[in-house]
């Protein structure tokens, strides 16, 4: 997303009147290449916030029991 919005920021600078009139005077390539990097950089801060934690315990126990259920080779 974060690639696209800088794609939409940089193609606002060549929009023309024709298509600014299109949509009544208002640049949509400015506003949604902005509102993605908005919303690329919430993506990224929520990721670095909001690591995934594992229980270590719980994944060793999953771990034994996935040994103990594999099928025997025929």
């Amino acid at each position: 997303m974060g690639i696209y919005g800088v794609i939409l920021v940089g193609m606002s600078f060549t929009t023309s009147e024709a298509d600014r009139a299109k949509a009544d005077g208002a640049n949509l390539n400015l506003w949604t290449g902005v509102g993605l990097l908005v919303l690329a950089a919430a993506l990224i801060g929520w990721a670095v916030t909001r690591p995934i934690v594992f229980d270590e315990r719980e994944l060793a126990e999953d771990k034994a029991a996935a040994e103990h259920e594999q099928p025997s080779a025929h």
